[in-house]
């Protein structure tokens, strides 16, 4: 029999909920269980931001105990409905409408910024990833975003959409992007700001959830033994099948939180 969205995600259950605890009931959000001690009984995950090693001049990632994936929430349209709502609600608190088109950043920001431009009558376009490297043991492909598909006009002001931001790594190469259009980056919306900080070199940043989120470098002690055995899901949304395992059904019923 087939499921429908609404059926699997109760539109009942968004009513009076926080963005983490509607992510949490689409089985998007990782928090790295511990015992009593403090022993980690799941991997840690693997983020985008990189750094260079002081002593190898290595790319490594850094890494930390808790993932937010909105790639599952956007796939009940209903859902990602409710987000662009929350994120156009925040929009409005701030008297923040001055923008003619949305951008999605590759590929998590897409369906979130699509989502809001039709709710707010701008234009859509999208970037893409072209990879310049492959990926390697301990970290991730090498790649550049371009602008092939879509056109970004001369004067035009763009809002960044992106799910889940952070190291603000896509948001920098997003705005050379855009400049090199001779456009002008406006402001940059998300589901979820991990990052601790409101705006990115004077660029607002508009979110309905401001989640300040520690990551770690791999030879940091809270997480170094973890890293060396291996315990670490480099790439979470292509495993994230195991990081269901890991959790129990019950504990991502938390309307409220």
């Amino acid at each position: 029999m087939i499921r429908k969205p609404t059926e699997i995600v109760s539109p009942n259950l968004l009513i009076g909920a926080s963005p983490l605890a509607v992510l949490r009931l689409c089985q998007g959000y990782y928090d790295c269980p511990k015992d009593e001690g403090g022993k980690r009984l799941g991997p840690l995950m693997g983020y985008a931001g990189k750094y260079k090693d002081p002593t190898t001049g290595e790319e490594k990632q850094y890494v930390g105990d808790v993932y937010y994936n909105f790639s599952q929430a956007e796939q009940y349209p209903h859902v990602l409905a409710w987000y662009a709502e929350q994120v156009d609600r925040k929009l409005s608190e701030n008297g923040f409408s001055d923008f003619d088109c949305i951008l999605g950043a590759p590929m998590g920001g897409i369906a979130l910024a699509q989502a809001l431009a039709a709710r707010r009558d701008r234009l859509f376009v999208f970037a893409e990833k072209k990879e310049i490297a492959p990926a390697t043991a301990g970290g991730r492909a090498t790649s550049k975003l371009v602008l092939n598909r879509h056109v970004i006009e001369k004067g035009m002001r763009v809002m960044l959409g992106e799910d889940v931001c952070n190291n603000y790594s896509t948001t920098d190469e997003t705005g050379t992007l855009v400049a090199s259009r001779g456009a002008t980056l406006a402001g940059i919306i998300c589901a979820f700001n991990r990052s601790g900080h409101w705006q990115r070199k004077g660029i607002p940043v508009f979110s309905p959830a401001f989640l300040p989120t520690r990551q770690y470098r791999q030879d940091d002690p809270a997480v170094a033994l973890d890293v060396a055995a291996s315990n670490v899901l480099w790439k979470p949304k292509d495993e994230w099948a195991k990081v269901r395992e890991i959790l129990a059904v019950g504990d991502w019923l938390v309307p409220g939180q």
